[in-house]
């Protein structure tokens, strides 16, 4: 069996920070791929999100988790 090394963690514990305006890519590596990021950022602000998905395995499904209090706090 070959294992493929997962691009970025697959949980909260683990999420890769983003820098706002800096693209990131990565793969689906297994069907049950989950990949988790976070992100600083500033009330009052508006922000865009966008992904864009190539090739074959591409993104059917994408969720967006927000919370004032930070990861894993309660709205």
């Amino acid at each position: 069996m070959v294992t493929t090394p997962d691009d970025y963690a697959d949980d909260s514990v683990g999420a890769t920070a983003l820098t706002l305006g800096v693209a990131k890519s990565g793969n689906i590596e297994v069907v049950s791929d989950q990949d988790y990021f976070k992100v600083d950022l500033v009330a009052g602000q508006r922000y865009l999100f966008e992904m864009t998905a190539s090739g074959v395995g591409s993104l059917d499904t994408a969720h967006l988790s927000y919370s004032p209090n930070g990861w894993g706090s309660r709205p």
